[in-house]
């Protein structure tokens, strides 16, 4: 109810609440040490540095009221992290991942994140993080987690929502060249307006709908060749949200390198 009335009345992005929400969450479970992905750009809420600072600090600052262990780390979300957009679409991403495939930039920072975990908590695993996805053993982990809440994951995985959604509609390059950018802003707005988010509070989101991305920050592409798919459940909206995803996508001919998610380490120790 609370995520609901936020979506309505602009407060979102207030920083005391966003704090408030994150750690009454993190400091309910016994965890013996928490680590903070705190996004910024122009697809988060935080759409600048010195915002993304400022709520890294507050949660710090409460993880410490708290005794609880913790660091934080600004990543960047000026372009989607992933290539899914959507609750469904990115719950298979997260599975892919889990089984050592999915978009390597989110893999990696996955792995990141475990090996600061690992550093506050002292913990050494059987298996190092990367092995664990290259075995098999993470994701088997994870399927154990949901198996003990009383959920069916094969079941998710054999249809997923988006499998059933009627409509899909290929987003294609209008230029030739190299990505220069993906304004996440813009792929957030078109995946919102396929029903993915609410408008009203009362309203339910869409599970299914979303977007995938084809080509990343770096990639060459061609004129007409396919960038992204839009999963909607109508064809007004699908032909819409083609059109704003089509808008976020920057082409210029000179040559792009994918910039590294991390921007900027608080109150983790760095080896060396």
């Amino acid at each position: 109810k609370t995520y609901a009335l936020r979506d309505v009345t602009s407060t979102i992005d207030s920083v005391p609440l966003i704090a408030a929400s994150i750690a009454s969450k993190k400091l309910a479970l016994a965890t013996d040490a928490v680590v903070f992905d705190v996004k910024v750009g122009r697809g988060a809420f935080m759409t600048t540095r010195d915002d993304a600072r400022e709520l890294a600090r507050m949660l710090l600052a409460l993880m410490a009221a708290a005794r609880r262990p913790a660091c934080a780390v600004l990543t960047r979300m000026d372009d989607p992290l992933g290539r899914s957009v959507g609750h469904s679409l990115e719950v298979c991403e997260a599975l892919d991942v889990l089984q050592d495939g999915g978009d390597s930039g989110l893999r990696d920072l996955a792995l990141e994140l475990v090996a600061a975990l690992l550093e506050l908590t002292g913990f050494e695993p059987r298996l190092h993080p990367r092995e664990a996805l290259r075995s098999g053993a993470a994701y088997e982990r994870f399927a154990a987690l949901v198996r003990a809440q009383g959920g069916d994951l094969a079941s998710f995985e054999r249809a997923p929502p988006h499998a059933r959604v009627a409509i899909r509609q290929e987003v294609t390059s209008d230029a030739g060249g190299f990505v220069h950018a993906v304004d996440a802003s813009r792929i957030a707005g078109a995946v919102h307006a396929l029903g993915a988010g609410r408008r009203v509070k009362d309203e339910d989101v869409d599970r299914a709908v979303g977007v995938v991305l084809d080509a990343a920050v770096g990639a060459r592409v061609g004129r007409g060749d396919r960038i992204a798919m839009v999963y909607a459940r109508e064809t007004a909206s699908a032909e819409a949200a083609a059109e704003l995803v089509a808008s976020a996508f920057a082409v210029q001919s000179e040559v792009a390198q994918p910039m590294t998610p991390v921007l900027e380490w608080i109150g983790r120790r760095l080896p060396g």
